[in-house]
């Protein structure tokens, strides 16, 4: 019985030390690096995926609809207004960070929360 848990704790060890390989470490920086995550900006709206990432994950905005738009943060790196291409950002230290369209100001809105 006791070879038998013996074997289950090295099997759920060797488990969690693959799935902190496959996932990046969880997101929280480390020898693999944080994750990337999507948004689209889309017509007058970004189609938000994440709302809530680790900290030093990097979210990409990739420009899918006709309009000029961007991603604009109030400190740190924002995006150029533009009608295709992508933005990546990683986000570090935790906190929350508010981002918006500066065509269309806070009609056009989001929110990360790095934790």
């Amino acid at each position: 019985m006791r070879i038998l848990r013996l074997v289950g704790v090295a099997a759920l060890v060797a488990f969690a030390a693959c799935s902190d390989s496959l996932y990046g470490g969880g997101g929280g920086g480390g020898p693999h690096g944080g994750r990337t995550l999507s948004i689209q900006v889309l017509d007058n709206y970004y189609n938000v995926s994440p709302d809530t990432v680790a900290v030093d994950d990097s979210v990409t905005w990739t420009w899918g609809g006709g309009s000029q738009h961007s991603v604009t943060f109030s400190a740190g790196t924002s995006s150029a207004t533009q009608t295709s291409g992508t933005f990546k950002r990683t986000f570090s230290p935790a906190g929350t960070y508010s981002y918006h369209c500066v065509v269309h100001g806070l009609a056009m809105s989001g929110v990360i929360v790095a934790q």
